[in-house]
């Protein structure tokens, strides 16, 4: 089956091709997607034994200009059915740079389900395209994300970003940063949320500690929080936002957060 020239909203799709044959128990599926800002192309091979299909992702190639171009590691074992799925780890790796994504999760209609993500030296230099003109940013992003989802309903989620070997830099400008530390965690269910960032740039003698947490996230909203920062040179702003020029400032905090969702409360200094 083939389907070309389709618009989807304000995307264009070039070509669609889906292709399959075998037999109940030993069949393949190919589909490839070609489209103005990049392409897929997978194949599933696997079999329908007794209303659950079992089988394996055995390739996976994704291209957009933007990301470049990323490859399925190693087949994949899956199981589908009507009141279950599982997928083994699936990872993808990157072909232009470093760069490893993988997940791998279990439903289940009448259990617990789970799912987890991990990203390995993703490269910062993915973000080029959002930098003002001339802005450079080297280094990696890592982490680990993991949710479950309880046959009751709950949710319970984590995740841990951190940045490595980062570097901010606008030379037009002589602006050069070492970001040495960066480190963002967050853990939640219907209960609770909580959020804490840590960074630190030594060359501009800056800090930012954080933890906020919310209480009842879905209802009454109730926040609960402490920011301290010490920006002695703001000139980093101009690489991280196009709309900003900084030319000097510096910035200081401490300052305890309340309130709601609706209507946050601060106190404390900061200038």
């Amino acid at each position: 089956m083939t389907a070309s020239e389709l618009q989807l909203g304000a995307r264009s799709i070039d070509l669609v091709r889906l292709q399959g044959g075998g037999a109940q128990q030993d069949h393949a599926l190919d589909l490839a997607v070609d489209a103005e800002d990049g392409s897929l192309a997978l194949r599933l091979e696997g079999g329908l034994f007794d209303e659950q299909w079992r089988g394996r992702l055995t390739r996976l190639d994704l291209q957009q200009h933007l990301a470049g171009r990323w490859q399925l590691a190693a087949p994949v074992a899956l199981e589908l059915a009507a009141d279950r799925a599982r997928s083994e780890p699936l990872c993808l790796q990157a072909q232009d740079a470093e760069g490893r994504l993988c997940a791998e999760g279990q439903w289940l209609a009448a259990g617990d389900s789970n799912g987890d993500l991990e990203l390995q030296r993703l490269p910062l230099s993915l973000l080029a395209p959002w930098l003002p003109a001339g802005a450079e940013v080297t280094g990696y992003l890592n982490g680990d994300a993991r949710a479950r989802l309880g046959a009751s309903g709950s949710l319970d989620y984590d995740a841990v970003l951190s940045l490595d070997q980062t570097r901010l830099a606008l030379p037009d400008e002589g602006l050069d940063f070492d970001l040495n530390r960066a480190l963002a965690s967050l853990e939640g269910s219907e209960e609770r949320v909580s959020l804490t960032l840590d960074m630190t740039m030594d060359e501009i003698d800056g800090r930012l500690n954080a933890a906020v947490a919310v209480a009842d996230p879905a209802g009454a909203g109730k926040l609960d929080g402490r920011v301290e920062m010490a920006m002695e040179d703001l000139r980093f702003l101009s690489v991280l936002v196009p709309a900003m020029k900084v030319d000097s400032g510096r910035l200081n905090g401490d300052f305890n957060i309340a309130g709601d969702l609706q209507q946050p409360a601060y106190a404390g200094p900061w200038n």
